[in-house]
């Protein structure tokens, strides 16, 4: 399951790095984060199906919990793009979630799904 996770991740964050920045408008950031949310979604379904072994088994649930939250708070600066100021709090809200999925995946030895790139803003 260890080797099944970290190839789903990072092809997951081959695909994120390929995005790009978010860039400086709103547009630019709607643009990526509407990319990252696909991706996101395509790598969690894959994901979400492993067993992972019963020593991991929390780690590995909060791993994904924390992942869905990433993913719910990139939707959330999708839909508020139109504002820039929404976008910079909205950006901090994507990146806290993020910690929590890499601790996680740390402790479960998951190496690759533990370096997903953040959300720059050039």
């Amino acid at each position: 399951m260890g080797a099944q996770a970290n190839a789903i991740c990072a092809q997951r964050n081959r695909e994120l790095r390929a995005a790009g920045p978010a860039g400086r408008t709103p547009q630019q950031v709607a643009k990526v984060a509407a990319a990252r949310v696909a991706i996101e979604r395509a790598a969690l379904a894959k994901l979400e199906p492993l067993s992972p072994p019963a020593a991991a088994s929390s780690e590995w649930q909060a791993m994904l919990l924390a992942t869905k939250a990433t993913l719910r708070a990139t939707e959330r600066l999708v839909r508020v793009s139109a504002s820039p100021a929404s976008i910079e709090r909205r950006i901090a809200s994507v990146n806290r979630p993020a910690i929590a999925l890499l601790i996680n995946a740390t402790h479960a030895g998951l190496k690759q799904c533990a370096a997903i790139p953040a959300l720059p803003v050039r």
